[in-house]
């Protein structure tokens, strides 16, 4: 049973490391794809969609690496009580798992400033001018 939950316990990590080395070099090509970092700077452009994924990239093999190692220590060397700390230990990956993207979007913002530019949302042209209305004027069609 220790076997099982020692490998259990550096599934976070072991994704962490994934995702990092993957995102690195080859950021998700579908801004909807299902893992990908999405917040309202990342979407913006396609330059800030790769430097997005190659800054969390980084931080996730940095951070990968130290939980890595932290956590093979920890239970090893904690293996007579592993059971008293394996729900901390993991409740922690998850936390540094989920607050090393946070400081995303103030990278973006320090390499893209303030005014990056917000996606335009597209207005359909109007091709036929009698579809159009004046205020106060019914549809005399129906």
């Amino acid at each position: 049973m220790y076997w099982l939950l020692f490998a259990a316990s550096l599934v976070i990590p072991c994704i962490m490391l994934f995702l990092g080395l993957r995102w690195l070099s080859h950021p998700p090509a579908n801004k909807n794809a299902f893992f990908a970092f999405r917040s309202d700077l990342s979407l913006r452009s396609e330059e800030t969609w790769r430097y997005a994924h190659h800054y969390i990239g980084k931080t996730w093999v940095r951070s990968g690496l130290i939980l890595l190692v932290v956590t093979a220590a920890a239970m090893w060397f904690g293996r007579k009580y592993y059971e008293m700390f394996l729900l901390w230990l993991i409740v922690f990956q998850g936390v540094l798992f989920a607050f090393s993207l946070f400081p995303v979007d103030g990278a973006l913002l320090r390499k893209f400033g303030p005014d990056i530019d917000a996606p335009q949302e597209a207005i359909p042209p109007v091709t036929d001018e009698t579809t159009l209305e004046e205020p106060g004027q019914s549809d005399s069609r129906q």
